[in-house]
């Protein structure tokens, strides 16, 4: 039997429900381990900050592209907490944090917007829409 298989409508509330959760570790990461010249430090500064070698590919995508595909998780976990039907019209709702996401990558490319684009923030997006989306089934 799949893991798929022993989700129930329960479990999937459960995890609907804890959309929180996942909004949390993204500020978490950005808090702790992202640098300190970044623009929120004016708003809000964690005392408490890690310096970690970001000379692999995996540690990098852990402290700057998963915490956007962990707020777009998020994001969409809540709009099916909220909704708790899977219709076409939330599943497309759920999605818009997602499709905004892969946009501001795409105008970052074009030089629209300030920042640098990275394949592995979309990649982050989409993967992470992709879990909720099948645990939803």
């Amino acid at each position: 039997m799949t893991f798929l298989k022993l989700i129930n409508k329960e479990h999937i509330v459960l995890i609907n429900s804890l959309w929180w959760v996942t909004l949390l570790f993204g500020i978490l990461i950005y808090l702790i381990f992202r640098p300190d010249n970044l623009i929120y430090n004016i708003f809000f500064s964690s005392p408490l900050k890690f310096k970690i070698q970001t000379d692999s590919k995996l540690t990098d995508f852990l402290i700057y592209s998963l915490p956007n595909g962990l707020w777009s998780l998020s994001y969409s976990q809540l709009i099916f907490y909220i909704y708790k039907v899977k219709s076409f019209k939330v599943i497309l709702l759920s999605s818009l944090m997602m499709f905004l996401g892969i946009s501001m990558e795409i105008l970052q490319i074009k030089g629209f917007i300030n920042g640098t684009f990275d394949y592995y923030d979309i990649f982050s997006y989409i993967i992470l829409y992709l879990i909720i989306l099948i645990i939803q089934k």
